[in-house]
């Protein structure tokens, strides 16, 4: 079993595309560089917060962190 966190997953996929076409028009090509940037490092952050091994047997369980 493993935890991964993704924590800006959301922000990557929905906000970021609606704010970079929403603003593109309207701002400054220095704002929307930003936004694009930002949205480039949101995607990138994803980590394995714990991990777990269990082998068939129940009292060999073995606990991972990475």
């Amino acid at each position: 079993m493993e935890v991964i966190v993704e924590p800006d997953v959301d922000y990557h996929e929905h906000v970021y595309p609606l704010l970079i076409e929403k603003l593109a028009d309207d701002s400054s090509h220095t704002a929307v560089e930003q936004l694009e940037s930002a949205r480039y490092c949101s995607g990138q952050p994803i980590y394995v917060l714990y991990s777990f091994n269990c082998p068939c047997e129940i009292n060999t369980c073995v606990e991972n962190t990475p």
